[in-house]
C-alpha cells in the first residue's frame, strides 16, 4: 500500500501519545504532498491503512505498534475520536504535513508530528517571538514582562508562552493590552486542549479566547497535563520562534533550562538584567555570564531591536532550511 504522508503523521502523532514517546515521521516535508480529508475516514479506513501498513516497510511507529503488540482496531478508533471530539469542539488539527505547520517548529529534532489548535491557525505563521520567566517572578519582571509583549505585539509580533503563573501569563496579558485583534499571541499547553492548566488562569484564558487567541498542544484531546508534560511543551514554545526573551530565571527554575533548550535550538536568547541581590535572577545571571544578550528593561530591548539596520527582528535565526 502506498504511504499516504497525512496519515502518516496522525498514525505517529495518537501512537506516540498513546505510548507516551516520540516517533519520528518516514517522509521528509514538502510542499506538493496531496491532502486528504481526515473528516470523512471512518474507523474501518484507519483500521485498513495501519493493517496494510503493518505489513509493509517498518518506520518507527509501526515497529512500535509491534513490538507493543498494539491492535490496529484500538489504535484506529483513538485516532478517530480524537478527531472527533478536536471537530466536535471547533479546533482544528495542523499536521507536520499541513501548508500552515511552522517552518521553525519543523526544524527541530523532534517535532510534533501533530497539533492541536483553538483559534486563528494562521497565527502559527507569523512572526513570533517566545518570551518566558519564572512563576514566582519580581515585580520588576513582571511590570517589564507586559510592557515588552504589549510592545512587541503592537508592532506585528506574536507572543509565544506557556500559560503559566508569573512571566508566561504575564505575557499572554501584554499581548492581550496591546488592543490588536486576533489577539496576537500563541498559549502552548502541556495538556490537551479539553481544559486549559493551569485553572487559576481560567479568567485570563477566557479573556485570551474571546480576543482570538491561539491555543495548541500536541496531546490528544483529553488528555490530562502530567509533571513531565511540561519540560516536554518548552521544546515546542522555543521551536516556535528565531528568538526567545528570558524575563528572568532563578538557579534552578524551568525558565533557565527553556532557555537552554532555545539555545541547543539555534535560537538567539536575550535575557533581562536584574539588580545583584534578587536571589530570584540567578539564573539569569548564569545564562548572561555564559554569553546571553542582555538587556536592561522593555524600553530597553525595544530601542535595541529597532536599531537594527533592517528591522527584522522577528526574523532573525529564521534562516533554517525546511524539512
Amino acid at each position: 500500500m502506498s504511504i499516504i504522508p497525512q496519515l502518516e503523521a496522525h498514525c505517529s502523532h495518537v501512537l506516540s501519545q498513546w505510548m507516551y514517546r516520540w516517533l519520528s515521521l518516514p517522509i521528509r516535508k514538502a510542499a506538493d504532498h496531496p491532502r486528504v480529508a481526515i473528516e470523512a475516514l471512518e474507523v474501518s479506513d484507519w483500521a485498513d491503512y495501519i493493517h496494510d501498513r503493518l505489513e509493509g516497510e517498518s518506520v518507527s511507529w509501526t515497529i512500535l505498534m509491534r513490538s507493543a503488540q498494539a491492535s490496529p482496531v484500538a489504535l484506529a478508533t483513538l485516532i478517530f475520536e480524537n478527531i472527533k471530539q478536536t471537530r466536535r469542539a471547533g479546533a482544528d488539527f495542523i499536521d507536520f504535513y499541513h501548508p500552515l505547520y511552522p517552518a521553525l517548529l519543523a526544524c527541530i529534532k523532534d517535532p510534533p508530528n501533530c497539533l492541536t489548535i483553538i483559534g486563528p491557525p494562521d497565527t502559527l505563521s507569523k512572526p513570533a517571538i517566545s518570551v518566558v520567566g519564572s512563576r514566582r517572578a519580581s515585580g520588576f519582571a513582571l511590570r517589564e514582562t507586559e510592557e515588552l509583549a504589549a510592545a512587541l505585539a503592537a508592532e506585528g509580533g506574536v507572543i509565544v508562552s506557556g500559560g503559566a503563573l508569573g512571566c508566561d501569563i504575564t505575557g499572554h496579558r501584554g499581548a492581550l493590552r496591546s488592543g490588536e485583534r486576533p489577539c496576537p499571541t500563541i498559549v502552548v499547553l502541556a495538556g490537551g486542549l479539553a481544559r486549559f492548566y493551569p485553572r487559576c488562569n481560567e479568567s485570563v484564558f477566557r479573556l485570551l479566547q474571546h480576543a482570538g487567541a491561539a491555543f495548541i498542544s500536541e496531546r490528544l484531546w483529553e488528555y490530562p497535563a502530567r509533571p513531565y508534560d511540561f519540560p516536554v511543551r518548552n521544546r515546542i514554545i522555543t521551536g516556535l520562534s528565531p528568538r526567545l526573551l528570558l524575563m528572568q530565571a532563578g538557579e534552578r527554575s524551568g525558565a533557565k533550562v527553556t532557555a537552554q533548550l532555545a539555545l541547543e535550538q539555534g535560537r538567539e536568547v536575550f535575557v533581562m538584567v536584574h539588580p545583584e541581590h534578587d536571589v530570584r535572577a540567578l539564573g539569569s545571571r548564569q545564562l548572561l555570564l555564559e554569553g546571553a544578550t542582555p538587556f536592561f528593561s522593555a524600553q530597553d530591548y525595544m530601542r535595541m531591536a529597532w536599531s537594527c539596520d533592517n528591522r527584522d527582528w522577528f526574523e532573525a535565526g529564521s534562516g533554517f532550511e525546511s524539512v
